[in-house]
């Protein structure tokens, strides 16, 4: 199991179940892959498997492309929202409940 291209130092295998593995028909492997890279340029890679059926000694290789980017964050949205210190449902619509709390406490108490 190899990471190929220019951007391959980029990816990391984190686990690997897969190299110099012998599977049985119908079992699997696993590759597990981190892309670890702190630019947004991104990357385009190979995971490359070279495998043998049973005995034989023809090698064959399976190929999967790996593209790798990193998005950068984007701000809230300006405007609107909460004035503060209320949470997501803002500072009027909890005076209101608390209001709306006082008032029933006087009826019911």
């Amino acid at each position: 199991v190899t990471i190929t291209g220019s951007g391959a130092s980029k990816f990391t295998r984190t686990s690997d179940t897969c190299n110099l593995a012998t599977l049985q028909p119908g079992l699997s492997c696993r590759v597990t892959v981190k892309f670890n890279s702190p630019d947004t340029a991104g990357a385009l890679v190979q995971l490359n498997m070279t495998m043998r059926q049973g005995a034989s000694a023809t090698v064959f290789t399976r190929t999967v492309l790996l593209n790798g980017v990193v998005t950068p964050a984007t701000p809230p949205p300006s405007g609107g929202g909460s004035t503060g210190g209320g949470g997501a449902l803002g500072w009027p619509w909890l005076a209101a409940l608390a209001l709306g709390i006082a008032a029933l406490v006087r009826r019911c108490g």
